[in-house]
């Protein structure tokens, strides 16, 4: 591969070429379990919930919390119920929906810089609350939905510890962020800014606008460029790829469950490696989950696409607005 060549491939993925197709592998049986719990039961949504716990929870094996594994993932199940019931709770009224978008967008970016651990386990909480502003609830029915997702994330951590113990070995979690100390307030108004775009548009599943936000703002132009640009193409190529198998299969429960298995471990398989492979396949596991739960397949694809482009607009606006008000008022800030 030429330099030039390699320098296309740093800026187009982002993140060093780490593949681990094992590790990916010992976070799919809890998500299969959930799945196949739920069908069994009589009850898919609940299956297709403690999946969805099981799944995110499934992206901090390699992280710890005060030199603990278990403690982080049991953290971020808990963290995630309670946001997820937060969200739920905001999102009858768009001001609060908004309002808690915003909150969650500044507690992100100030855990940031607290270190890997406790950085993700703040990102994972505002990813939930921002889904759960999609889906209002009574405070029981949002407790119900949380006590699932908690489920399925402890599945989750229970089998990464026999995993673990198993193989006795996993990558080093990455340094910390450097603390940057508008990032927390970048994070806040283009959350606010996607969150009332969505809602003013009344997008099927808009909240996929403020949580691309949220994961492609960085404190760097340059970095969020690379972010939106690889996630909008890995959006794209999932959901093109998503619907043209279940267009064209119209597969049944069984093989739609396979297709969420497969979809989770290239996520897990590509969480390091390029963020746009990792982008098309967390689209994939979300068209078929959601395909599972019996949503039109068309429809998911589709509106994933429109929100995403959406947030990443958002997030260009943030730092290119950013930038103005630097180059403006820099003379006067430097003295």
């Amino acid at each position: 591969m030429s330099d030039a060549t390699a320098r296309a491939w740093r800026w187009l993925t982002g993140d060093a070429w780490t593949f681990d197709p094992v590790g990916a592998g010992a976070r799919i049986p809890a998500i299969a379990l959930s799945i196949a719990i739920g069908a069994a039961s009589g009850h898919p949504l609940v299956g297709v919930l403690a999946a969805g716990g099981a799944y995110t929870v499934g992206f901090g094996a390699p992280l710890d919390l005060r030199g603990s594994k278990s403690l982080l993932l049991v953290a971020a199940s808990a963290g995630i119920g309670a946001s997820a019931t937060v969200g739920s709770l905001a999102a009858t009224h768009a001001p609060s929906a908004v309002v808690t978008a915003a909150a969650f967008g500044f507690l992100c970016g100030r855990a940031a810089s607290r270190g890997p651990g406790p950085a993700w386990i703040a990102l994972q909480c505002g990813l939930a609350a921002i889904i759960a502003t999609s889906y209002p609830a009574s405070l029981e029915r949002a407790a119900l939905r949380a006590l699932t997702i908690l489920a399925g994330g402890l599945a989750q951590t229970g089998a990464l510890a026999i995993a673990r113990f198993a193989r006795r070995r996993l990558p080093p979690p990455p340094p910390p962020d450097p603390f940057i100390p508008h990032y927390a307030v970048h994070l806040a108004i283009a959350l606010a800014l996607a969150m009332t775009a969505e809602r003013s548009l009344a997008l099927t599943n808009g909240y996929w606008a403020p949580m691309t936000a949220l994961l492609v703002l960085r404190p760097d132009r340059q970095h969020t460029m690379t972010r939106v640009l690889t996630r909008i193409g890995g959006t794209v190529g999932g959901a093109a790829l998503a619907s043209g198998v279940l267009l064209a299969l119209h597969p049944g429960p069984l093989v739609l469950a396979v297709g969420v298995a497969l979809a989770a471990f290239g996520s897990y398989a590509f969480q390091k490696a390029s963020y746009g492979l990792l982008s098309a396949c967390v689209t994939l596991y979300v068209v078929f989950i959601l395909s599972l739960a019996g949503l039109p397949e068309k429809e998911v694809a589709m509106s994933r696409i429109v929100a995403t482009a959406l947030g990443g607009a958002v997030a260009i606006g943030v730092q290119v607005g950013d930038w103005l008000v630097w180059r403006r008022h820099r003379g006067a800030w430097l003295g």
